[in-house]
C-alpha cells in the first residue's frame, strides 16, 4: 500500500473498507439490477457528503 491509500487525522492513520453483507431467508435473491443502480447511487453521495470519496 501506498500512503495514498491511506487517510489521516491528528492521532491516527487509517484505511477503511466496507463490506455490504445481505441476508434473506431461504436464499432468495433480493438485489436485482435496477436496486443495485440505486443502492450505488446512495453509498456514493454518502461516501461524497462524509468525504471519504473525493
Amino acid at each position: 500500500m501506498n500512503d495514498s491509500e491511506f487517510k489521516s487525522n491528528r492521532h491516527s492513520i487509517y484505511n477503511l473498507k466496507y463490506h455490504l453483507v445481505v441476508i434473506t431467508k431461504y436464499r432468495h435473491k433480493c438485489i436485482n439490477k435496477e436496486l443495485l443502480e440505486d443502492l450505488n447511487e446512495i453509498f456514493k453521495n454518502i461516501l461524497l457528503e462524509t468525504r471519504i470519496l473525493e
